[in-house]
């Protein structure tokens, strides 16, 4: 009945968007900044949605193309749901679709996207919204909404390099229960550490490049709808601790996000030898 609506061209906003978009059962579309692509209207009249959001401010989705995106709901809405920053937006999302007292949240860093994009589907299969935070800092908006959720744990995705000791300690008052860091090596580990901790077996699961965004923000909804992970890979190759995910998963199937250029048809080939299919 709903749709999300985020920018194709930068990852703070969908981040937080598609655990949220998981979490209700929304597809995610992308849009550019100056028009609506061809294939994302396709796929809105198709959809035939009930209301639109918008994540995001008009500095990275300006009102014109809001105002467009109005003809593709039935009701006539498209509605925005941003803040004066990244940070603030993560937190409007979360107060506008999670009630206080989530199982949990979970906080990544906003200068990147890598780990928050296996961290979205962990989400939304705990019904739990991410935030953001600096290195080195809890914004006021992160903090403030923390406050109000007052979640039973957090799960802090990503190694001190991108979220520091200090703030994970902060994060500590803003729970009764514990505060999690789920990291690996490099971004591929971080990702397998934050499938390891919420999955044990899956049937199917969706693969992903790590080096971009855009195919996983997508795919991030659509994983967390189903309750099945997101795996992260290279351009040519599958990093050893994606494998070693997919082999203690045991996955009939997966699915890859994005073409050739995104997944090379070697690391596609790796993938079908890891599940056993030709």
């Amino acid at each position: 009945t709903n749709v999300m609506i985020a920018t194709g061209v930068n990852f703070p906003d969908a981040l937080a968007g598609s655990a949220a978009a998981g979490h209700l059962g929304m597809p995610v579309l992308l849009v550019q900044p100056r028009f609506i692509p061809a294939a994302t209207r396709a796929e809105l009249e198709r959809l035939d949605p009930q209301r639109i959001f918008v994540v995001g401010g008009a500095g990275v989705v300006p009102e014109s193309i809001r105002r467009d995106l109005e003809a593709y709901a039935s009701s006539g809405q498209a509605i925005r749901v941003s803040g004066a920053d990244r940070y603030a937006t993560a937190a409007a999302i979360s107060a506008r679709w999670y009630p206080a007292g989530p199982p949990a949240a979970f906080v990544a860093t906003g200068a990147n996207f890598a780990d928050a994009l296996a961290g979205a589907p962990a989400a939304a299969l705990r019904d739990s919204p991410l935030l953001l935070v600096t290195q080195t800092s809890i914004p006021g908006s992160t903090a403030a909404e923390l406050n109000r959720l007052k979640p039973q744990r957090i799960y802090v995705l990503g190694g001190a390099g991108v979220v520091s000791p200090a703030v994970a300690a902060k994060l500590d008052s803003y729970t009764t229960g514990p505060v999690t860091r789920l990291a690996g090596a490099d971004r591929y580990a971080t990702g397998a550490a934050i499938v390891r901790a919420f999955w044990s077996r899956s049937a199917s699961g969706y693969v992903a490049t790590g080096a971009g965004f855009a195919d996983a923000l997508a795919g991030g909804a659509a994983a967390g709808r189903a309750g099945v992970p997101m795996l992260l890979v290279e351009q040519s190759a599958v990093p050893l601790s994606t494998g070693q995910e997919v082999l203690r998963l045991g996955p009939r199937r997966l699915t890859i996000l994005g073409g050739t250029g995104a997944v090379s048809a070697g690391a596609e080939a790796a993938l079908k030898r890891l599940l056993g299919t030709p």
